[in-house]
C-alpha cells in the first residue's frame, strides 16, 4: 500500500455501544460508535444513531484514485489524519504546471483537488480545487472560481449514488480552466513590499486576518530564507510566508479546513489590502 494511504485507511466500523460498554447510557439517539483501529489501539471517534450510513475511507479514496488513473491522470497523493477522525487527500496532477519564478529559478504551481472525509460526522464529504507550490510542497488553496463546484453530501446509505463520472468531468474541467484560475495569484507578485516595512507588514496582515501573532517571526524567517538572491521583496513571498506556516508548522494547530480559510484571507489582503 502507498505510504500516503497508509496514513488514512485503517480499519473502521460501527458497533452498538451497549456492545462495548454493557449498561452505558449514551445520549437519546446516540446508540452506535464509530470505532477506528489505530496503531495504538482502536478509539471511539464519535457517537451516533443505528441508522447513520458509515462511509469508509477505502469507500471513498480508492474507487477516486481508479478512477483519475483509469481516465490517463498523472498525479501524486499527499493524504492528511487529523486526529484519526477528519481525512483529507489532495491529488496533485502533473503535466498543468505554471511557473511563478524565472527560467533561472523557477517557482511552479500546479492544479490539485482535495478530497476530505472524516469519522466524527463534523466534516462532510467533499471535493474542492485548489493548487499545489512545488517549490516547497505547500498545500496552496484557490480563489472561489465557478469553474469547479465542489462536490459535498452527506454521510448517508445511499453515498453510492454519487457519480464518480461527473466528479472526473468536474475534475477534468478543473484541469482545462486551471491555468486562468491560477491568475489571480500572479496579483501578488506586483505587490512590492520594503524591506524596512515588512515586520510592520506582517503584523498587519497578522491583525486583518487573525492568523497566530506569535507565529508571525517564523513567517519572517521564511520570507527572507526564500529572498536570498533575489533583488525584490513582493506579496507572493509574502503570502508563501504565511502560507508555508499554515502547513508545515505543527504549533498552528487547526483543522485543515480552517487553515484554507485563513489561507484565502492571507491572499486578499495582500492583494488588495
Amino acid at each position: 500500500m502507498d505510504k500516503q494511504l497508509e496514513k488514512i485507511l485503517m480499519p473502521v466500523e460501527k458497533i452498538a455501544v451497549n456492545d462495548l460498554l454493557p449498561g452505558y447510557s449514551t445520549p437519546s439517539g446516540k446508540s452506535h460508535a464509530i470505532v477506528v483501529k489505530t496503531k495504538n489501539g482502536p478509539m471511539i471517534a464519535n457517537l451516533c444513531s443505528g441508522d447513520y450510513g458509515l462511509v469508509d475511507n477505502r469507500d471513498i479514496f480508492i474507487p477516486l484514485i481508479d478512477t483519475f488513473k483509469d481516465a490517463g491522470l498523472k498525479f501524486d497523493i499527499q493524504a492528511m489524519n487529523h486526529g484519526n477522525t477528519k481525512f483529507y487527500v489532495d491529488f496533485v496532477f502533473q503535466g498543468h504546471e505554471v511557473n511563478f519564478g524565472t527560467k533561472a529559478k523557477p517557482d511552479p504551481v500546479t492544479p490539485k483537488i482535495r478530497a476530505v472525509n472524516s469519522y466524527d460526522l463534523l466534516v462532510k464529504y467533499g471535493i474542492s480545487a485548489g493548487i499545489w507550490r512545488l517549490i516547497c510542497e505547500n498545500g496552496m488553496t484557490a480563489p472561489d472560481q465557478e469553474t469547479f463546484k465542489s462536490i459535498r453530501r452527506l454521510h448517508t446509505a445511499n453515498f453510492a449514488d454519487i457519480s464518480l463520472d461527473d466528479t472526473l468531468e468536474l475534475v477534468n474541467q478543473f484541469l482545462k480552466d486551471s491555468k486562468a484560475i491560477m491568475e489571480p495569484f500572479k496579483i501578488l507578485k506586483d505587490v512590492k513590499v520594503k524591506d524596512n516595512e515588512l515586520q510592520e507588514y506582517l503584523e498587519d496582515v497578522a491583525e486583518f486576518t487573525k492568523f497566530p501573532k506569535r507565529q508571525t517571526e517564523m513567517v519572517l524567517q521564511r520570507i527572507i530564507q526564500e529572498k536570498a538572491g533575489k533583488k525584490e521583496l513582493d506579496g507572493w513571498l509574502v503570502y508563501n510566508g504565511f502560507n508555508y506556516q499554515l502547513n508545515h508548522n505543527d504549533e498552528i494547530n487547526m483543522p485543515p479546513h480552517k487553515k484554507q480559510k485563513l489561507d484565502m484571507e492571507i491572499v486578499d489582503y495582500i492583494a488588495w489590502g
